[in-house]
């Protein structure tokens, strides 16, 4: 299963190409981007990272290009000369550690510093609120105005295909959850699953991820399997048959960030939950998708909390009553074409990127790797 990061790459440099937009992608020729774009037959110029040089650089990117990154790489060096636009697309959340430099040393003075400058001259964006929070817990800096660019989705349906599909006689409740095999992703998972257990409702609970057998090993899913929940797993869904499986499987799904998206766009009731490296309250309420706010798909509850939604049972009750479950499907497939629809995403891109007046060069006064001294370091001490 392809993580959030990728997809979102893979979507966008998809949308820019459909667009007819030139792409010069800087990947590895044997990563998992590369081969997914081969698969879809989604031409772009590959740009070696293990073979990069200054030569093959400034053959393929030029001044008036436009580069849009997630990280100052060290070997942007190499683009010094070429010094393209920037924009900064925070996508990792490593917004408040943007001057990092190695050996885990961390400039804050010199993050702020960068910040603000990539703000000023329209080259910051942020997925959804979590960047803007983080810089102001850290340097208690409020952001007026931030530029919001969504996770995009591709969505090649123009109706709702759960309403068209979905007319299944009431009785086993199916809930589906995709997600990696990784703590916090199984944290809300386990809370998930412990509320099923005390509901007294038929539920048939499919999980799909990417390594069964981590799964089994932090999650004790046995536990909660009873007369009334029986819990199945696959693992390593093939990509393309995951809208199938959702369509057929699925009454009500649960997903953070980009997997929660794969139920909206069917126009499955969906539920957006938060992650956590620890087990979640006792209290922890239930929110649907449509009700985020500024694009969030799922929060750290340990910094930002939850929002307070309903109880489980309460969930479940709304996707057995017809008329209710039309209603929730109905806001949930408008809120992802309105909000999240690959098209909408890549223009606003398009704009945002128009904007930007910021150069590859402005970084260097902040960012470590361009320092002289780094330079020297490398010769010195052979610092790779």
């Amino acid at each position: 299963m392809k993580g959030g990061y990728t997809t979102l790459l893979i979507s966008l440099i998809t949308g820019l190409v459909n667009k007819g937009e030139q792409v010069v992608l800087i990947n590895y020729n044997d990563g998992l981007i590369v081969r997914e774009l081969n698969k879809n037959n989604i031409h772009v110029t590959i740009l070696d990272i293990d073979h990069l040089n200054k030569k093959n650089v400034s053959n393929y990117i030029f001044p008036t290009d436009i580069l849009i990154i997630s990280k100052f790489h060290e070997y942007f060096n190499l683009l010094m000369e070429v010094n393209p636009t920037i924009c900064y697309y925070d996508i990792n959340d490593f917004i408040t550690d943007i001057s990092s430099y190695k050996f885990g040393l961390k400039f804050y003075y010199l993050s702020q510093k960068l910040i603000f400058e990539l703000l000023n001259k329209k080259a910051l964006w942020f997925m959804d609120d979590t960047g803007t929070f983080n810089i102001k817990s850290k340097f208690d800096l409020e952001i007026q105005e931030s530029s919001l660019l969504p996770i995009p989705v591709s969505i090649p349906y123009s109706e709702n295909q759960y309403l068209l599909r979905h007319n299944k006689e009431p009785g086993t409740i199916e809930a589906t959850y995709i997600g990696r095999s990784v703590n916090w992703k199984l944290s809300p998972l386990e809370k998930v699953l412990s509320d099923c257990s005390r509901l007294q409702k038929h539920i048939l609970f499919y999980i799909l991820v990417d390594d069964k057998n981590e799964l089994e090993r932090l999650l004790p899913i046995k536990k909660y399997e009873s007369a009334t929940l029986e819990i199945k797993i696959f693992e390593n869904y093939p990509p393309s048959e995951i809208e199938s499986f959702l369509i057929n499987h699925s009454d009500l799904h649960f997903g953070m960030g980009t997997a929660a998206l794969h139920g909206a766009i069917l126009g499955i009731p969906t539920i957006l939950i938060d992650a956590s490296e620890n087990k979640f309250p006792e209290d922890y309420s239930y929110s649907w998708l449509y009700e985020t706010q500024d694009y969030c798909l799922g929060r750290f509850i340990e910094k930002r909390g939850f929002r307070k939604g309903k109880p489980l049972g309460e969930i479940f009750d709304h996707v057995t009553e017809i008329n209710s479950k039309i209603e929730i499907s109905e806001k949930t497939f408008e809120y992802v074409v309105s909000n999240h629809k690959l098209e909408i995403v890549v223009d606003k891109l398009m704009k945002l990127a128009s904007q930007s007046q910021f150069h590859l060069q402005d970084a260097q006064p902040y960012v470590p790797y361009y320092f002289k001294t780094h330079k020297v370091l490398k010769k010195l001490f052979s610092i790779k």
